[in-house]
């Protein structure tokens, strides 16, 4: 077995567990989680690990894709579930959800009757994965604090691609510099995530009226 999957099998979910724990126990902790989120996510590559991995393949999934994103995602909708803030539900239906589960649906039945299917199931679990994202964000992102916590991610995000670009510009002498802000990765986190989140905040003020 591979040093990096052992070491997925075994310290991730302990990573897991503890971020989740720390996260109930301590407000600021999940505070901390939310920023590394929103700034880590243009680098999921750099903090990821694959099992079941099937480098050749030129899909948009090459394995089951297991990242830091995963867990701080997990703390942050475990916590928020489990140990709300004052005045806060414990839970709530978010806007576009039933969309989500639907298409999720469609697209588990067309796995089920493809073959081969582990491709297929490659891409199920990355939906899972976005699904998991969109709730921990949903239930986070609840008042004008997080609002400013999630702004100042992504200013420390664009700052750290400026500051990579002119590195590999100046000092390395690359032309064509190879940070995240023209791949795909960038794209997804710069569009999708911030306009679910800025989505989420208004609908929470739309039912605190």
């Amino acid at each position: 077995m591979p040093t990096k999957v052992l070491f997925g099998w075994t310290l991730l979910p302990a990573a897991a567990l503890t971020g989740i724990v720390l996260a109930c126990v301590f407000k600021r902790v999940r505070d901390l989680f939310f920023i590394l989120l929103v700034f880590l996510a243009p680098l999921i590559e750099r903090v990821d690990v694959n099992f079941v991995s099937r480098e050749w393949y030129r899909g948009t999934s090459r394995g089951f894709e297991f990242s830091v994103l995963e867990i701080l995602s997990l703390s942050l909708l475990v916590s928020s579930i489990l140990v709300p803030r004052r005045g806060e539900s414990h839970a709530y239906w978010p806007a576009s959800l039933g969309f989500m589960v639907l298409f999720f649906s469609y697209a588990a039945v067309n796995v089920a009757i493809s073959d081969p299917q582990i491709y297929g199931l490659f891409e199920l679990f990355k939906l899972v994965r976005g699904m998991i994202l969109f709730l921990a964000v949903a239930f986070y992102l609840r008042s004008e604090r997080e609002m400013r916590l999630l702004i100042l991610a992504l200013g420390a995000a664009v700052c750290y691609q400026g500051l990579l670009a002119l590195k590999e510009r100046y000092l390395d002498g690359v032309h064509r510099g190879k940070c995240p802000a023209g791949s795909w990765n960038w794209r997804w986190f710069s569009c999708r995530p911030s306009n679910r989140m800025v989505g989420c905040k208004r609908q929470n003020q739309e039912n605190q009226r």
